[in-house]
């Protein structure tokens, strides 16, 4: 793993103007916060169409609500500046944002399948019933059969800015690390 992080390259500031400490800072923060409240909506939201789909949306704010917690762990360790803890996020963020990437790429499939089946079987009907009535029916059905196409490039967007975040805080990381190795630096509590 440590190979391929080697190759990412390093920034001195996070967003072009701010210090790397601050801005890794605020990322970590924001995380928390987003997390946090995924967790916390997904979990509270009452579901009724079966226990499979509930236990489903529960067992993914347990997930967000773990993510919240190693943002909390990120940003203690970053405000503290303790450089082997912002190191282990660092690892932990990078594997979930593997994790997060193939689950999305996963679902993005699954609702394809699930969205041209169904666009399919309305074809089916409305062929059958147009038999009678003379309906185009490829009119109602033409246009929406790919929402791969929509998701796309927003997911390409997403991954390049979390890509960009994430060489943020390693950036920190490293940096981070320097001054510690440094003698007479000031290591942190």
């Amino acid at each position: 793993m440590n190979a391929l992080l080697n190759k990412l390259p390093r920034v001195n500031l996070c967003c072009f103007f701010v210090p790397l400490q601050i801005g890794a800072f605020i990322v970590t923060a924001w995380m928390l916060v987003w997390f946090a409240y995924a967790g916390i909506v997904v979990m509270t939201i009452s579901y009724s169409s079966s226990i499979g789909f509930t236990i489903f949306w529960k067992g993914l704010g347990i997930c967000y609500l773990l993510l919240a917690l190693g943002a909390f762990y990120g940003a203690h360790a970053i405000y503290y500046q303790i450089p082997h803890r912002v190191a282990k996020f660092v690892q932990g963020y990078f594997i979930a944002i593997i994790f997060y990437t193939l689950a999305q790429i996963v679902f993005i499939v699954v609702i394809q399948i699930a969205v041209s089946s169904a666009l399919a079987d309305a074809k089916a009907k409305c062929e059958q019933a147009s038999k009678t009535t003379k309906i185009n029916c490829d009119a109602y059905t033409s246009g929406v059969g790919y929402p791969i196409v929509s998701w796309l490039i927003p997911f390409a967007i997403g991954s390049l800015w979390q890509l960009y975040l994430f060489i943020c805080i390693r950036s920190y990381s490293l940096e981070l690390t320097e001054r510690s190795e440094k003698p007479g630096q000031y290591n942190g509590p």
